[in-house]
């Protein structure tokens, strides 16, 4: 073993991409670590822990890499920094996620799935696009009814769609192509009528099956896969997006030709993939 005089001085690089517990990425880097060594002695292994801030996260397992051994020859695993030589290395800490399943972004929200089937939301609501039963902006997560059964979400600039474990299909926010498929009837709450159509600040089943599997939106319109492979689409299709050999917007689902050996879907600004 080397001299225990030498020591190695470890340089913590942090960045923060979020300050809460909901994340963008199944890993995030984390900021506010307190409590890590500063100082390691070569040839010697440093079990790497620390303290993370806010509260909400310090129930979050931390995970160590190295960004720059330098020439040290230090590598980490398990979260034990081992190194050859005397010198400085630069390490990378990283909160494993142990909560979200899912996170996708629209225009100006966030809607996040836990893998406790509970739904989350927060941002901009103009349109009803949280589904929290209001058009009030939120700036903080907040859940989007108690429901527990949720199993995917997807959404888009103002609208926002969303799969239960049972294989039902549901749709809040702007409804004025019909891209929430819940046709085009008059409706009280939770649906409202603006000088840019309507729009729904809760979540309203679309039609009655239970075998929807996937789901996709664009700007104004979503495309949604059936258990039996069958592909559907509606809202706007100005451009032919909705892919029914047509320019009319559709206002509930439209089967997509009669193929049955689609296996995943994907939408865009204007179309679908």
């Amino acid at each position: 073993m080397k001299s225990l005089g030498k020591l190695l001085t470890i340089q913590v690089v942090l960045t923060l991409l979020f300050s809460s517990a909901f994340v963008f990425a199944d890993f995030v880097a984390v900021t506010n670590i307190t409590d890590v060594p500063e100082t390691a002695t070569e040839g010697s292994p440093l079990e790497l822990t620390a303290t993370v801030h806010p509260a909400d996260a310090t129930n979050q397992t931390i995970l160590w890499s190295l960004k720059d051994a330098g020439a040290t020859g230090a590598t980490v695993t398990d979260n034990i920094l081992y190194t050859k030589a005397p010198g400085s290395v630069v390490l990378t800490a990283t909160v494993e996620n142990t909560e979200v399943a899912e996170v996708v972004v629209g225009y100006g929200h966030t809607m996040v799935l836990k893998k406790d089937g509970s739904l989350w939301a927060w941002g901009l609501n103009d349109d009803g696009q949280l589904g929290i039963g209001t058009n009030e902006s939120v700036f903080s997560p907040i859940q989007m009814n108690m429901d527990a059964d949720w199993s995917a979400v997807a959404t888009s600039s103002y609208h926002t769609v969303a799969l239960k474990k049972d294989g039902s299909l549901w749709a809040w926010g702007w409804n004025y192509y019909g891209q929430l498929g819940v046709g085009d009837d008059d409706r009280g709450y939770p649906c409202f009528s603006s000088i840019f159509g309507e729009y729904c600040t809760a979540p309203l089943r679309v039609g009655s099956d239970n075998d929807w599997i996937d789901i996709a939106v664009g700007t104004a319109h979503t495309v949604a896969l059936k258990k039996d492979g069958s592909l559907w689409a509606w809202g706007i299709n100005w451009f032919g997006q909705i892919g029914d050999g047509t320019d009319l917007d559709r206002f509930t689902p439209v089967r997509v030709g009669a193929d049955n050996e689609w296996v995943a879907v994907s939408a865009g600004c204007c179309r679908p993939v």
